[in-house]
């Protein structure tokens, strides 16, 4: 099975219809914002990494998680990551979350 395939596959396994379009979205956007990135499914989710991963969508029974595994290094000027770990911190992302995010809210500058 090609990896775009698998891609397919798990979104549809893994989504009822509403997270199902929020996980479109975040492949979207994460697409447009680096179009040179390529999609794996790891960790039970998909991965995106352009040299190496960057950042991973997850969908789970209520929201759909967008995971940073660098995260810690964000300006995150809008207060929407949460996490308090060492490293990675993450947005859950519901339909009004995901709404801001299609309008500009996250950019490659978000970077210190």
């Amino acid at each position: 099975m090609k990896a775009a395939d698998r891609i397919e596959q798990l979104v549809e396994d893994i989504c009822g219809p509403i997270l199902h379009e929020i996980v479109q979205g975040v492949r979207q956007i994460v697409m447009r914002t680096g179009p040179s990135a390529t999609e794996i499914v790891k960790y039970g989710g998909i991965m995106f990494q352009a040299k190496q991963p960057f950042c991973g969508v997850y969908a789970y029974r209520e929201n759909v998680s967008l995971e940073f595994g660098h995260g810690h290094q964000f300006k995150d000027a809008h207060g929407v990551l949460e996490g308090s770990g060492k490293f990675r911190r993450h947005i859950k992302m519901e339909p009004p979350v995901m709404r801001s995010c299609t309008q500009g809210s996250f950019r490659d500058d978000d970077y210190d």
